[in-house]
């Protein structure tokens, strides 16, 4: 797989990861705070990072895996903040 493929998997997860923290801000009726949204980004990143690693041991990519990618960019970065949290 091409580096440009794997950039684009990579950022298409990290694009999920910051939709689902602009979305959250949009649902809390709460200011804009920098440090929640930060966090959010950095966990996007990993769902990023964890995709373009993942995605890297296989010959090509179809839509079905960009949607799984940035679905599953959604779901990091709802879940990771929370595990950190919680530990």
């Amino acid at each position: 797989m091409d580096n440009w493929e794997l950039a684009v998997i990579a950022a298409i997860a990290f694009a999920g990861g910051i939709v689902y923290a602009f979305f959250g801000w949009l649902n809390s009726d709460q200011p804009w705070v920098t440090r929640k949204f930060l966090r959010s980004v950095g966990a996007a990143l990993i769902a990023g990072v964890a995709f373009g690693l993942g995605y890297s041991f296989t010959e090509a990519f179809s839509v079905k895996d960009v949607l799984t990618a940035f679905a599953s960019g959604l779901g990091i970065t709802a879940g990771l903040p929370k595990v950190i949290g919680a530990v």
